[in-house]
């Protein structure tokens, strides 16, 4: 006790008592922690008419010289930092027994290790304890910058109060950097259980302890040590678990010997790489590979919480235009099933109707447009969004995915329009922003399948244009008959097969990421593709092999068909086109084999009235159909071949 000068109203000084006794001045609460210094009460301060938390140097202590001045070095310390973070000093003083004492700002809330349950589940959650974690580390940088060590950091010693507040407590081994270090102390616990302080030559936790502080070379204990608690106060917040578990002799041991590289729970969680990183560089076993000091590492906790700030926001974003894409699928659908519609309506219409049978078709077509362009404004809109979510975070993989997934759409509608530029935009589009799930389609590749009659050599060639025509070009040797599964590019391609002389040419048109097998509509094995044997066929055939074709869908097409796959089985087929000489012995094999049907439907006819013998001049061909006749009333092609079937040809009867 001792007496201080305050100044009074009238200017004259007056003194007064500095301490009153605490008896008089703090009722006690009871008992809120014990540690190896001491115990810390719960008091109600009468004076300042609030709850303060007294901490009163041990018992056992009481004779210590060596805690005695510890306990005198933790009231100046943690009076001097003056930082939101750390606990503000009100009072302190000497009980009539004799034991230290001070008083401290009462934190009301829970210390950070009742807060750890288990692993951190969700970003949330991950954001807000990280966010936490970095407060410590900005408490803990203001005492580096002062020229203060904690030495002690551990879920025990950190406050999180209420509203969110964080206070580093229990600043007794705190050392100033560079100051020589206290003489141990008797009395200090030992090796009791993992959250007990040590005392003696190595002071700390050994679970949150570092490798040097471990080995109690205090003149290596620096800014990093306090580097590593915070990396282990990390990695129990994230993981539920220290980096080392056990009986704290064993980890004590392990420290000093074989420190971990890096800890395997932290690379074994689901977190964000980044953050894993930054634990992880935190725990680096040698000093000169952790963050020089706390508040380094408290700004990578900043940069990456900022990162995940704007990351949760784009994703926010990303999860709208998510529910968007329904809806816009939906009118586009609709749209196109109303064109589709009015379209069959007015091909069922002939060119003169009047135009009051049209107005209900043109008012569909109307609102087929309207959908269209409300799907337009919307697509604009979705767009915009998902580039917003890109621009906060460019690297937000949901939003890549919906991106990558519309590109892929619009590929496959411009491979099936035929559109090459579209083509080539939308494969750019595409290969921006896929991470991987596309890369087959985009690449392309299909697989080619061919069952032969008889062993052949396969050989691929690539259709290219020259000359505006497409020419093939050998590109490899694809081997030898029957191929399963065979790697082709997409394009278009010709396979020659060859077996004893003989080539058989095979047309492929390789889709992209498609599959050509020759597998007839009715299922089972690829069709037989017959090799021929020498001589069989004459130089002027030529053998089609059975397969697929694709018929319609040209969009430069008048009145194309929608876009199908034909099946055509295999036939022989002339080199050159049919000669009429050949049509009309063609012709006269039908007469002489009595086919009337056959002679019915391949008979040429013409408007004119007189008889035309296909052996006569030139002839006149066109579709015959049951209501076309000639101008006497008779259907030309059935009187010619009834003629020619009752022994006289239309020479003859002219």
């Amino acid at each position: 006790m001792h007496d201080e000068t305050t100044w009074t109203p009238d200017g004259e000084p007056a003194a007064v008592a500095a301490f009153e006794s605490p008896e008089a001045r703090y009722h006690d609460l009871g008992l809120i922690a014990r540690g190896g210094m001491g115990e810390v009460r719960r008091a109600w301060d009468r004076k300042l008419r609030v709850p303060v938390a007294m901490k009163v140097l041990g018992w056992e202590l009481l004779e210590s010289a060596a805690a005695r001045a510890r306990f005198l070095g933790e009231i100046a310390t943690t009076a001097r930092l003056q930082h939101p973070g750390v606990v503000s000093v009100m009072d302190r003083g000497e009980l009539l027994d004799g034991r230290l004492w001070f008083t401290m700002t009462l934190v009301d809330g829970k210390t950070l290790g009742e807060m750890i349950t288990g692993p951190a589940v969700g970003p949330d959650v991950v954001h807000r304890l990280v966010t936490l974690v970095r407060s410590i580390c900005d408490a803990v940088g203001y005492a580096h910058s002062r020229g203060v060590l904690h030495r002690d950091l551990k879920p025990a010693n950190l406050m999180v109060g209420r509203f969110g507040e964080v206070r580093v407590m229990d600043w007794g081994l705190a050392r100033w950097i560079g100051a020589p270090e206290l003489p141990p102390f008797a009395g200090a616990p030992v090796w009791e259980n993992e959250g007990v302080t040590l005392g003696g030559a190595v002071l700390g936790t050994p679970a949150f302890m570092s490798p040097e502080q471990a080995r109690g070379q205090h003149d290596q204990v620096g800014p990093a040590s306090d580097v590593y608690g915070l990396g282990a106060v990390l990695h129990s917040v994230l993981c539920g678990r220290g980096p080392l578990e056990g009986d704290p002799k064993l980890i004590w041991r392990r420290l000093v010997s074989d420190p971990p590289r890096w800890p395997e729970a932290i690379e074994r969680a689901e977190l964000p790489p980044e953050l894993r990183h930054i634990c992880g560089r935190a725990l680096m076993p040698d000093p000169i590979h952790r963050y020089p000091d706390a508040g380094a590492m408290a700004e990578a906790l900043s940069l990456w919480l900022d990162g995940s700030l704007r990351r949760a926001e784009a994703l926010a974003q990303t999860r709208r235009a998510e529910a968007q894409r329904p809806g816009i699928l939906k009118l586009q659908r609709e749209a196109e099933a109303l064109r589709a519609h009015a379209a069959s309506l007015l091909e069922s219409l002939s060119a003169d109707e009047p135009v009051e049978s049209k107005l209900p078709i043109w008012e569909m077509q109307d609102r087929a447009a309207a959908l269209e362009s409300e799907v337009t404004l919307r697509e604009v809109a979705w767009h915009q969004d998902l580039r917003a979510a890109l621009n906060r975070d460019p690297e937000l993989p949901e939003a890549h995915a919906l991106l990558a997934d519309h590109y892929r759409d619009e590929l496959e509608r411009a491979d099936r329009q035929l559109d090459p530029l579209a083509t080539q935009r939308a494969e750019l589009l595409l290969a921006s922003h896929d991470r991987g799930r596309h890369a087959a389609y985009l690449k392309g590749d299909g697989a080619l399948s061919i069952r032969t009659s008889r062993p052949a050599v396969a050989w691929l060639h690539r259709f290219v244009e020259q000359g505006r025509r497409l020419v093939p070009e050998p590109e490899r040797r694809l081997g030898v008959t029957p191929l399963r599964e065979v790697t082709v590019p997409r394009g278009s391609w010709l396979v020659t097969l060859e077996a004893d002389g003989v080539t058989v040419r095979y047309p492929v048109l390789m889709e992209r990421a498609g599959r050509w097998d020759g597998v007839p509509p009715e299922g089972g094995e690829p069709a037989l593709i017959v090799i021929p044997e020498p001589g069989e066929l004459r130089d002027d055939q030529v053998y089609i092999p059975p397969g697929y074709c694709i018929v319609g869908g040209d969009p430069f097409a008048a009145d194309s068909l929608p876009r199908q796959r034909v099946w055509v089985d295999g036939f022989v087929l002339g080199r050159f086109p049919v000669t009429l000489g050949e049509y009309a012995a063609f012709l006269e094999a039908l007469i002489a084999a009595g086919d009337e049907a056959g002679v019915e439907s391949c008979w040429p006819w013409c408007s004119s009235r007189r008889p035309v013998s296909p052996t006569q001049g030139t002839v006149r061909f066109a579709r015959r159909r049951e209501d076309q006749s000639s101008g006497d009333g008779d259907l030309v092609g059935r009187r010619r071949a009834r003629r020619r079937l009752d022994g006289r040809t239309p020479a003859q009867r002219a």
